[in-house]
């Protein structure tokens, strides 16, 4: 049965032209939209794959496709705690590259895990992080966290309301979201922001380009509307049927980085209710989980 598959209200979808279908739906609804068949590799499976060659260990389940920085996926993977018959496929389309700075600060605020790390030793300083494995990371390398926002936006309004008397700097990546320092300095609020890291594009791996134009369903969450511009991209490149399009899962953080996708392959985007890795995390084990 999959009236018990998505909790309700924990997701929007999109049909294939691209508009929002609901928040929540009743059980004929979502066996509607998740009508799907599962379909099984024959031969040898590519050595990239996680995935046991015995016909004992063949999942039912749809493929995995992680395109975030390398780390990162592996992380993410490992919450996800899949067995070893699953298939799991790493592509990777950012590589970080730090960059040097030589810029003293007295509080920092920290968007990512790759803030954190371009950042250097914390020692004893104050941040403001998105999300709880930022969080982690910035304590991890002796920042003293004042403030955790489940987004940027929430992150910025505990900052308004309980602000700081140092200046503070947002350390990012060239791409990224949020205008947390335009948002602060309104407020009045002393910020200013730094680059510290780049995000070169990669091209998908042979191993994912022989995956997206197989026949197994593929479940790809996307992170970033960087990352998810640069799936596009390359997925269309690939010139796919529309049926192959179909089958595969987009799973995508927010609506802005869904918008970044071809009309073809919306019609079976989920999008958290919240942009969080946790809400990211729930939606892609439930496609394991049954």
């Amino acid at each position: 049965m999959r009236q018990n598959l998505w909790g309700a209200a924990n997701f929007v979808a999109y049909n294939c032209r691209g508009g929002i279908i609901a928040a929540a739906f009743d059980s004929q609804h979502c066996e509607l939209l998740w009508h799907w068949r599962s379909f099984l590799f024959a031969g040898n499976i590519p050595a990239q794959s996680k995935q046991s060659s015995s016909s004992s260990m063949i999942s039912k389940h749809p493929a995995l496709l992680l395109t975030r920085p390398i780390q990162a996926a592996q992380d993410f993977a490992n919450r996800l705690n899949l067995g070893p018959e699953e298939d799991v496929t790493y592509s990777p389309l950012i590589e970080i590259e730090y960059l040097q700075y030589d810029v003293g600060f007295e509080a920092a605020i920290f968007s990512s895990r790759n803030g954190v790390l371009g950042a250097g030793t914390g020692a004893g300083r104050p941040a403001y992080c998105v999300g709880d494995i930022t969080a982690e990371f910035a304590r991890k390398a002796g920042f003293n966290v004042r403030e955790v926002g489940e987004t940027a936006s929430v992150l910025v309004q505990k900052i308004v309301s309980n602000p700081p008397e140092m200046e503070l700097i947002h350390l990012h990546g060239a791409f990224t979201q949020g205008d947390v320092a335009s948002q602060l300095k309104t407020a009045g609020i002393r910020c200013v922001e730094l680059v510290v890291y780049l995000q070169n594009a990669l091209p998908l791996t042979q191993r994912a380009q022989f995956l997206l134009k197989g026949e197994k369903t593929v479940v790809a969450p996307l992170f970033s509307p960087r990352t998810a511009a640069l799936f596009s991209e390359q997925i269309q490149n690939l010139n796919l049927p529309l049926a192959r399009a179909h089958e595969i899962k987009v799973v995508a953080l927010s609506q802005n980085v869904a918008s970044r996708l071809p009309t073809p392959f919306r019609k079976n985007i989920v999008v958290p209710r919240l942009p969080t890795g946790d809400m990211m995390l729930q939606i892609v084990a439930r496609f394991f989980n049954d």
